[in-house]
């Protein structure tokens, strides 16, 4: 019995924690579609800007006008990035925030992603204990009722078959519960014995 509600008592945290799985589950998946749709809005503004790029090039050709001066590829980089005017030490100094600042949401996406996938098959393997410990709760009730009712039975047959008979003497009745934790004796028609 108190196996029983031990069991009981596990489903109901495996629920709430099942339960709580799947809150966050869905607040991730929330979370992921606002992602998306920020990210199909940038793809589509840089398909416009593409296509716009495209469009001048092809006016420059229609026009016959000459393309822009080439540069020195190392010197327009360091413009656009507005490096020009940084030391040895200062680049220094930069590359590790420039590694940690695209490093860390990274890590901490894939930390998510791994912690969703195995917090899943916890939920799984604990639904699946749950429903083998209520399987065999229901099966090892099933036989105590079936052996209370054989007893019954057969104590009343035999109570029947002595009083027809005439035997002034009680029959004795053993009943052993499924569980072989405890058996008692005792007569139906002295109840105190």
């Amino acid at each position: 019995m108190r196996g029983l509600l031990a069991a009981g008592q596990n489903a109901e945290e495996l629920r709430a924690q099942i339960a709580q799985f799947q809150a966050e589950f869905a607040e991730a998946n929330t979370t992921a579609r606002q992602n998306a749709e920020e990210l199909r809005a940038q793809i589509a503004q840089l398909r416009g800007d593409f296509e716009q790029d495209r469009q001048r090039r092809f006016l420059r050709r229609l026009f016959g006008l000459r393309p822009r001066p080439l540069e020195d590829t190392e010197k327009t980089r360091e413009k656009m990035r507005g490096f020009g005017t940084l030391t040895t030490d200062d680049l220094i100094s930069l590359i590790p925030m420039v590694g940690t600042t695209l490093l860390t949401p990274l890590v901490g996406l894939i930390g998510a992603v791994m912690g969703f996938y195995y917090g899943g098959q916890t939920a799984v393997s604990a639904a699946s204990q749950t429903a083998e410990a209520t399987k065999q709760a229901t099966q090892t009730a099933s036989e105590a009722t079936k052996t209370a009712s054989d007893t019954a039975a057969q104590a009343a047959s035999s109570t029947f078959a002595h009083l027809t008979n005439g035997v002034p003497r009680a029959p004795v009745i053993e009943i052993e519960l499924p569980l072989g934790s405890c058996s008692a004796r005792r007569s139906p028609l002295h109840p105190k014995h």
